[in-house]
């Protein structure tokens, strides 16, 4: 979806364990690394990611999530 409308994206939520072999942690740094304007938003309940595993401008919130701090997390980057 992203590759074909990456403009129409202001954020991404995305969860560390994820299906299949990437994690969200991967997901989080190749959507950076390609649109940098999105907004990342990574969550956990198993886990919290380690020193430099994250890009630098995303936000990790454990689980539970407060709305109000998703919704803040989200806003789009300067």
């Amino acid at each position: 979806m992203l590759d074909k409308a990456a403009d129409h994206f202001t954020g991404l939520i995305t969860d560390i364990n994820m299906p299949g072999t990437r994690s969200g942690c991967v997901l989080a740094n190749h959507v950076h690394c390609l649109w940098p304007h999105i907004a990342i938003v990574v969550i956990s309940a198993a886990r919290s990611p380690m020193d430099g595993e994250l890009p630098e401008q995303a936000t990790f919130i454990p689980k539970p999530v407060q709305p109000s701090k998703l919704v803040s997390a989200l806003q789009p980057l300067p």
